[in-house]
């Protein structure tokens, strides 16, 4: 996670959490952030990849949408990016990304689909 803080143009920080209870359980962050903004993110991970993005995926796409489920989000919010990626299909476990730079979404996007492989 340091490496990624580290090494991606414009990020702000890496946390990694657990959608289901909301916790942050290890954060590398610029020092300006602060629990609240890491609570803020896992709440948005939590919409994306929680349960209720499924329901919303069911009344968007259909019901004809399957049981598959979300396992990465990409939000573009002004000038911030984040992206926050699940690990395995039924892992309530997130890993998210909070950057200034939204030119290199697709870059975070392999970054962190790496880690989770890697990892997995």
């Amino acid at each position: 996670m340091s490496r990624l803080h580290r090494d991606l143009p414009g990020c702000r920080s890496v946390l990694f959490g657990d959608t289901g209870t909301g916790i942050v359980l290890r954060a590398c962050a610029d020092a300006d952030l602060r629990q609240e903004d890491h609570d803020s993110c896992m709440d948005d991970a939590a919409d994306w990849l929680g349960p209720n993005a499924e329901q919303l995926g069911a009344l968007v796409f259909g019901t004809d949408s399957g049981d598959a489920r979300v396992s990465e989000a990409i939000l573009l919010d002004g000038s911030e990016l984040r992206v926050f990626r699940r690990y395995g299909e039924n892992s309530c476990d997130v890993i998210c990304v909070r950057s200034g730079e939204t030119a290199g979404a697709v870059q975070v996007s392999n970054a962190l689909r790496l880690l989770v492989n890697s990892d997995g």
